[in-house]
């Protein structure tokens, strides 16, 4: 356990040192939204406006950037590996490298650019749109948020409406409009 402490503290300090610089700033840019500001007025606790609403959003480009970086990591395994004297994949392709054995180069190769490819964000929604096309997950998916959609629309008008009332007539209804609909048009018209 100790003979990997300071390899691992080697490769995660040149990364990690933008990788926190980017999440610091991406997170004080989200808790600047409204969203964000709503949460603090609704009186949530600090830990959960954060953790929740924040970083939940903030983390986003940081995954992006962790993406881009880990060709950088693995290629500094193979060099940690070999400094080290530690066995692994990297080391494994070094020998490999030197005794000029082809087909194990080209399997590392391709175990490690798949791993590249799979972590990248466009490889990842390209596989998922691929596997899920045709299927009635997405028809279902869409249903859902149209569904969603129609019910906040119809939701907000009654709001707007009942505000539109309460702002022409005080703070509550006259008793005249607690009747029916017909009472209700003919004392707008008698009023």
């Amino acid at each position: 356990m100790t003979q990997l402490l300071l390899p691992a503290l080697i490769l995660g300090i040149a990364t990690g040192a933008a990788l926190m610089r980017l999440t610091r700033g991406m997170l004080l840019e989200v808790l600047r939204q409204d969203y964000v500001r709503t949460a603090w007025a609704k009186g949530l606790a600090e830990r959960v406006i954060v953790m929740k609403h924040g970083l939940r959003n903030a983390i986003i480009p940081v995954v992006t950037l962790l993406g881009t970086q880990l060709p950088q990591v693995i290629g500094g395994t193979v060099i940690i590996e070999t400094v080290f004297g530690l066995p692994g994949m990297s080391r494994f392709l070094f020998d490999a490298i030197n005794q000029r054995d082809y087909p194990v180069i080209q399997g590392v190769n391709l175990v490690v650019v798949s791993l590249i490819v799979l972590d990248q964000p466009h490889g990842r929604r390209a596989l998922c749109r691929s596997s899920t096309r045709g299927s009635g997950i997405d028809r279902a998916a869409r249903r859902s948020a149209t569904s969603v959609t129609r019910r906040r629309t119809r939701s907000r008008s009654v709001r707007s409406r009942r505000a539109v009332r309460q702002a022409a007539h005080g703070a509550r209804e006259p008793r005249s409009w607690r009747g029916s609909r017909r009472q209700r048009a003919s004392s707008l018209a008698s009023g």
